[in-house]
């Protein structure tokens, strides 16, 4: 069973701009080839994991071409030593998939389709998934699809083709704001996803995040040989440790990610990312609960607080975390990077921290910190650590791109 903390990218985020309750429907608007069916593919395997029962029933595709979109994510997840092959197949058992590429969709004719489900299969889904409802059809089907959803007291996710800003996409939207507690729209833009909150609690205007489209769970390739060029580091671009990792990714021809926010003592400022005050909100956190996770107390300071916030977006983007830093005696890592080191371990990423005393490499293996050497072993990366880099630590970077990337 996961926790939220362990949630996926796109789930994640998804969940940070707002949770569909048992009950509710939701929507997601997104054009042809933005990859509608395996975004809610990834929202149900969540689900799935949690040992829920799913219902995906497809519009257009057929029950073998949805499985591929499942089966790519469990590949994922079992590469990136998320879940393991017996809770993969446990997960499997509470999924049921229908499909109407074969024929008209409608409400009732589905009702009765899991009617044989329900009183002799005992399948009583959590979580449903009603993929590509076709625009012209939304308005005669959706007050159902709302019915069903409080029938099963389940959360009913829909996706819609988008139609943009013209008078049709416009009445659309408007039937979806009348049913719908929350709905986004997604859209792809030169290798990133944007998910806007079009509908949702409190909403007093479109709030959005982004994340690098490569680097979601979806997409994710295991670990392996990587290319400088397919490679991309994500980092604060703070002095010290991630200004150092960000010169190596430059000397290699990797692409960067600075994150930043307004007042950010940046020193590395290559492909910045000004992160506005919602996407901060995005990666918020319980001071309390860092303080207790860590081991030690942090003032309530602003500064403190956005820190956090953008290695919160630093970390969710990456497939693999390298820090810089010193381990100590009950595991964390010194400083408040260190809470990035948390993240990873939460949500199992491939993770090595350089102790700048002990001048080796350790990699956690989920309960205790083990020596070796580091790779870079996937396209997406984090880089961060201590402000306070020494020989040793720089020279672990450079060898560390060296190795890894060197012909």
């Amino acid at each position: 069973m996961t926790t939220d903390g362990q949630r996926s990218s796109i789930a994640g985020m998804v969940e940070r701009l707002g949770r569909l309750e048992p009950g509710q429907v939701g929507f997601l608007l997104a054009s042809p080839g933005v990859g509608k069916s395996a975004l809610v593919a990834e929202l149900a395997v969540e689900r799935a994991l949690e040992n829920q029962m799913v219902l995906h029933v497809a519009i257009n595709e057929p029950v073998a071409h949805v499985r591929r979109h499942y089966d790519e994510i469990f590949r994922a997840l079992e590469s990136l030593h998320r879940t393991d092959h017996e809770h993969v197949l446990r997960a499997e058992r509470n999924r049921l998939i229908l499909s109407y590429a074969a024929r008209t969709f409608t409400v009732s004719h589905l009702r009765e389709h899991l009617r044989p489900f329900v009183e002799l299969g005992h399948f009583h889904p959590s979580f449903v998934v009603v993929d590509e409802i076709a625009p012209e059809n939304v308005a005669g089907c959706i007050a159902e699809l709302q019915s069903l959803a409080r029938e099963f007291n389940a959360p009913l996710w829909i996706s819609v083709d988008d139609r943009g800003p013209n008078a049709g996409g416009q009445k659309l939207l408007q039937t979806l704001r009348e049913h719908c507690a929350l709905g986004l729209r997604v859209r792809a833009d030169r290798g990133w996803l944007e998910l806007t909150v079009l509908v949702g609690p409190g909403l007093d205007a479109p709030a959005s995040l982004e994340l690098a489209r490569d680097a979601a769970l979806l997409l994710n390739a295991g670990p392996g040989r990587v290319r400088a060029k397919e490679c991309v580091l994500y980092s604060g671009g703070a002095a010290g440790a991630e200004a150092a990792f960000g010169e190596e990714a430059e000397r290699w021809g990797v692409g960067e990610v600075n994150f930043t926010f307004d007042d950010h003592l940046q020193e590395r400022a290559r492909s910045r990312k000004m992160l506005s005050e919602h996407e901060l909100a995005g990666g918020d956190v319980s001071l309390t609960y860092v303080s207790q996770r860590m081991h030690r107390a942090y003032e309530h300071q602003p500064t403190i607080r956005k820190i956090l916030q953008l290695l919160w977006h630093v970390v969710s983007r990456s497939q693999q975390v390298f820090v810089i830093g010193e381990i100590q005696d009950d595991g964390t890592v010194i400083g408040g990077t260190g809470w990035s080191v948390e993240l990873a371990k939460m949500w199992h990423k491939p993770l090595w921290v350089f102790d700048q005393k002990k001048e080796k490499w350790f990699t956690w293996s989920g309960d205790q910190w083990t020596a070796g050497e580091a790779t870079i072993q996937f396209r997406h990366i984090a880089g961060s650590g201590t402000r306070r880099l020494n020989d040793a630590g720089r020279a672990a970077i450079k060898d560390l791109f060296e190795r890894s990337l060197g012909v």
